[in-house]
């Protein structure tokens, strides 16, 4: 009968520390690498929606960047087996089997951040977005966002008149009574009348609303970009941008933001580079309701790249204003940023104009640029100040024209920005 339980009692423990040992496994690291994503972008969703916010509010916008996430794991099981006396002699307490296990498990993550400070990405960040980087961007997103978070102004000018007027991008441009004899008509509702002669002339105090109707009429008239070939001439860079299409003081200046179109290749802020190709602005017949338009986009006209030419004016017959030529100008990364905090300043009241059906099933009747202070489901948030901001998880138009903007910002951060040390200096009394 003891040797039967002596036995039994091996048997036990045998059994008893495979199970152990089965469970011992480590998980895979899958998981953590899907963490490490997940929170990477969600960090940066967090930091845009915060620098928009700040924008509203005319604050200084800061962005930092994460240029390492490690993290480690580790797990370690001890199983004993029971000690066994066997033969005669034996003393009570020999019988007893002592098993001894233990289980310890830790699991630990770090990351690397760094506030983007250098000359460098500031001045990428104030420089106008090259015209090839817009090309690029409608590759991968819709035209709409695209490009009515790109454009800082059109420059245009009537072919029978010959007057210059400027519409800007920016809600803070129209004026809030823009109609002296009708004082209860807004800018959306002024400039939403029949097209005549006198229509530039006639909304001048509204900027805005006039930039967004005719930005409607070019992009359903299938305004687009393009790469084409710079014949390896050196790269003209930002250097047009203070030129202007001339004819008037308003014309001359591009803002705070703004370049002129013929900026060419991706040459930094500090001056021109040779580029292998440029952008340029052109026409798509196969997107457009209304015919042919000039520029048309090169591959339209059968030629090679290499003897595309960058247009520096395009021109479209609009309504009883007749024939206009317009000259775009582009913003500077910062200057998107700023658009989108004058948007949740002054909200578009009515469906944004969106003119291609995709753009159109994009916005699906939300704002421009979604955010609420409601509780509720959210694809990210902030508080700032004491405020709540929140970005509608059922918004599609926000978190693309998000990934826009940090895009540009992530083509503005270079090598050095992720690697730079950072010192902070404490100054007591």
């Amino acid at each position: 009968m003891g040797h039967f339980r002596k036995i039994s009692t091996i048997g036990v423990a045998f059994i008893f520390g495979v199970i152990l040992q089965s469970c011992a496994a480590v998980d895979q690291f899958g998981s953590r690498i899907e963490d490490a994503n997940r929170n990477s972008q969600h960090a940066n969703d967090q930091e845009t929606l915060l620098n928009i916010v700040r924008a509203k509010n005319f604050r200084p916008l800061t962005f930092v960047a994460v240029s390492q996430v490690t993290g480690s794991q580790t797990e370690t099981v001890t199983t004993g087996l029971p000690t066994i006396t066997f033969g005669s002699g034996i003393t009570p307490a020999q019988h007893i089997g002592q098993i001894t296990n233990s289980v310890m498990g830790q699991a630990q993550g770090s990351y690397q951040s760094n506030p983007l400070v250098s000359t460098q990405f500031q001045t990428g960040m104030l420089a106008a977005i090259p015209e090839e980087t817009i090309a690029y961007l409608i590759a991968a997103h819709p035209r709409d966002p695209v490009l009515f978070s790109t454009i800082d102004a059109l420059i245009i000018k009537v072919g029978s008149t010959g007057k210059l007027y400027r519409l800007d991008n920016n809600p803070d441009e129209d004026e809030k009574n823009p109609d002296k004899n009708d004082p209860d008509k807004d800018c959306p509702t002024f400039v939403a009348e029949k097209v005549d002669v006198n229509f530039f002339e006639r909304s001048i105090p509204c900027s805005y609303s006039t930039f967004l109707r005719v930005t409607n009429f070019i992009l359903g008239s299938g305004l687009t970009a393009e790469i084409i070939s710079s014949n390896g001439n050196k790269a003209t860079g930002n250097k047009a941008a203070n030129k202007g299409p001339g004819g008037t003081k308003g014309a001359a200046s591009t803002g705070g933001s703004g370049s002129a179109t013929s900026s060419g290749g991706a040459a930094d802020g500090a001056g021109g580079s040779t580029q292998s190709v440029q952008g340029r602005f052109c026409f798509d017949p196969t997107k457009s309701a209304r015919g042919v338009r000039e520029p048309l986009c090169s591959v339209f006209k059968l030629l090679e790249p290499k003897t595309s030419k960058k247009a520096k004016v395009i021109k479209f017959g609009f309504g009883k204003a007749g024939t206009v030529e317009a000259q775009i100008l582009i913003k500077s990364p910062l200057g998107v940023y700023e658009l989108y905090g004058a948007a949740l300043r002054h909200p578009w009241p009515h469906d944004f104009p969106y003119a291609a059906q995709l753009g159109q099933e994009l916005i699906r009747g939300e704002p421009f640029v979604n955010v609420t202070s409601s509780p509720g489901a959210c694809f990210v948030d902030v508080t700032y100040q004491g405020q709540y901001y929140c970005v509608p998880a059922n918004s599609q138009n926000t978190p693309v024209i998000f990934d826009i903007v940090e895009q540009l910002k992530n083509l503005s951060t270079t090598p050095t920005d992720l690697n730079a040390p950072f010192a902070v200096r404490f100054v007591g009394n």
